[in-house]
């Protein structure tokens, strides 16, 4: 971070994890950061536009979605005994509460950097505020009971022969899905997420109501 820039840092729940840390910076001054800033968002939305010209209307059932990501890329359910599911678990709920019953959580709190990040003292004090406010909205959200936010949350991986690893996120009461990759290459990786996504797909009202569902279709294909 260039302590020049950086003014602010919120976080927040959200599909990125219970905790999301953004940083909020003051207008970029170097013409030519701009002119590279400008020209990613511009191909970002010639992507996004592509994107919403190649859907077309059609869907399926998480279950049948479930079924076709196992037969098509091999992929197994994990239980509380895989290392990463405890943490998945309470990521997804965290964001699905903070979108659907944000009263079940204290407000979220934005917590300033300090101004000189070469100011070493300051920055330890800062990260240690910013890991204390994690830790204690991750026990927040496993204090939510199951009574007042049900779930029915399921975690499918795939280890693709030292070609990455894929997980696969689904909650059906809420008609959640997340897929996210580690590893292998990139290009086959995202192919493989926009692949089940547009499985799973969208209906023609998404398309014409701009649904969430919709929503999270067209970021996944401007990847």
């Amino acid at each position: 971070m260039n302590h020049k820039r950086a003014s602010a840092v919120s976080i927040i729940g959200g599909a990125d994890g219970p905790t999301s840390v953004f940083i909020l910076g003051k207008r970029e001054k170097n013409p030519f950061r701009r002119i590279q800033h400008a020209l990613l968002q511009r191909k970002y939305r010639r992507k996004r536009k592509t994107a919403e010209h190649s859907v077309v209307p059609g869907t399926h059932t998480l279950r049948e979605t479930i079924q076709y990501a196992k037969e098509r890329y091999g992929m197994t359910e994990a239980d509380a005994s895989y290392r990463y599911y405890t943490e998945r678990k309470r990521t997804m709920k965290g964001s699905l509460i903070s979108r659907k019953k944000p009263e079940l959580l204290s407000e979220d709190k934005r917590i300033p950097p300090p101004e000189d990040l070469n100011d070493e003292k300051a920055l330890k004090a800062w990260e240690k505020q910013v890991r204390e406010w994690t830790a204690m909205r991750d026990r927040e959200i496993d204090a939510v009971s199951g009574e007042d936010f049900p779930m029915e949350y399921h975690l499918f991986v795939a280890d693709r022969e030292g070609q990455g690893r894929l997980e696969m996120e689904v909650e059906l009461l809420h008609d959640a899905l997340a897929i996210s990759y580690s590893g292998g290459d990139k290009k086959d990786m995202d192919a493989v997420v926009k692949d089940i996504y547009r499985y799973y797909g969208v209906s023609q009202e998404d398309i014409e109501r701009h649904t969430e569902r919709y929503r999270e279709l067209i970021t996944v294909l401007s990847m």
